[in-house]
């Protein structure tokens, strides 16, 4: 399966936030722009049992407006695992 989203900021003003809900990436004069950038996911999944799916895949992020201003902007892949349990 194959996945695409394309991120944006609420505002100019906003942020990038880590799970704990800090501020990462930040630029307070709204000057970055809005676009975050794009990600495409390439994703395998496999059914265990009815309760417990397993998946695996790739991303790729290509940086927007805004990561190119308030980071190095160098585009970057990841591996993923995710574990499913259905009650």
């Amino acid at each position: 399966m194959t996945n695409y989203h394309n991120w944006w900021l609420a505002s100019a003003r906003d942020a990038l936030y880590a799970p704990t809900g800090a501020a990462v990436v930040r630029r307070p004069d709204g000057s970055a722009g809005r676009h975050v950038g794009q990600e495409m996911d390439l994703e395998t999944s496999y059914t265990v049992t009815a309760q417990i799916q397993v998946a695996a895949g790739l991303g790729h992020i290509l940086p927007g407006e805004f990561l190119k201003k308030t980071t190095p902007g160098a585009p970057y892949t990841f591996p993923f695992a995710m574990l499913n349990y259905t009650f």
